[in-house]
């Protein structure tokens, strides 16, 4: 059923029907269980065409997942290999991991939604931390700032008084060549 492709189809005329007629087929688990179980109901109802039809199901794409199911039983007979539902529990123990995964249970999800609320606001409050020390720095340098500039407001002028900073006097200019 995976090797075809989507079996189901939606007319857009008859959108509903279709869906009506798919949740039959649905399982919630898997989607895989789902073909899966599309795949035994056209084969308890004798691999009819008409059946398809009436159940908005694409029956080339059921045949062709039917030719491809005799492929693979025919491969298992040559290779004397038996159809098993059962898994040999050292391959399950060494392998699975691999193919499966354990669903994580309510539980646990609930504790990780809790644990990630919490680091979300560790965030924010680290955040609103940060941004208190900016403003904080912002506002002693502005007062470094202002008081520089007041201090230069309200120093008094004296003519021909030479601050350090002034040159004894103003070097020549030479104009031309």
């Amino acid at each position: 059923m995976l090797s075809v492709p989507g079996v189901f189809f939606r007319p857009p005329d008859r959108a509903e029907e279709s869906d009506a007629a798919r949740e039959k087929f649905f399982v919630p688990e898997s989607d895989h269980l789902t073909l899966l179980h599309t795949y035994q109901q056209w084969k308890a109802n004798g691999y009819n065409g008409e059946w398809c039809n009436d159940h908005f199901i694409q029956a080339k794409g059921m045949r062709k997942a039917k030719e491809v199911r005799s492929q693979l039983m025919d491969i298992m007979q040559q290779q004397k290999l038996s159809c098993v539902t059962a898994v040999e529990p050292e391959w399950l123990a060494e392998l699975g991991p691999m193919f499966f995964s354990i669903k994580e249970s309510d539980r646990s999800r609930l504790d990780q939604r809790l644990k990630e609320r919490a680091a979300k606001e560790a965030m924010q409050k680290e955040m609103e931390e940060a941004a208190g020390k900016v403003a904080a720095q912002g506002a002693a340098s502005e007062r470094l700032a202002t008081s520089e500039r007041e201090r230069q407001r309200t120093s008094i002028v004296h003519p021909g008084a030479r601050t350090p900073r002034t040159p004894l006097a103003t070097p020549r200019r030479t104009f031309g060549l």
